[in-house]
């Protein structure tokens, strides 16, 4: 899974039109449950109309290198 890149998830946001970025939060999954993971492919959840779901998001993490699938991590902030 490593050749698809990844990492950690974070939220950076700018007010700015994209010239200037800072850190608002780190996503990422307890470190204490997935320690030595690693996460990519962020993408909104959607309802069937294809609207967006706020609060939202869908991504998917991996522990090792070699592992064929990766598993999807649901993050809801309400």
């Amino acid at each position: 899974m490593d050749k698809h890149g990844g990492g950690r998830i974070e939220e950076w946001v700018s007010a700015d039109k994209g010239n200037t970025w800072f850190f608002l939060q780190d996503l990422t999954p307890d470190n204490t449950k997935h320690t030595g993971w690693k996460f990519n492919n962020v993408q909104p959840v959607t309802h069937p109309d294809g609207s967006v779901v706020e609060g939202m998001i869908l991504f998917y993490g991996w522990k090792h290198k070699d592992d064929p699938e990766a598993k999807a991590f649901l993050l809801h902030e309400k």
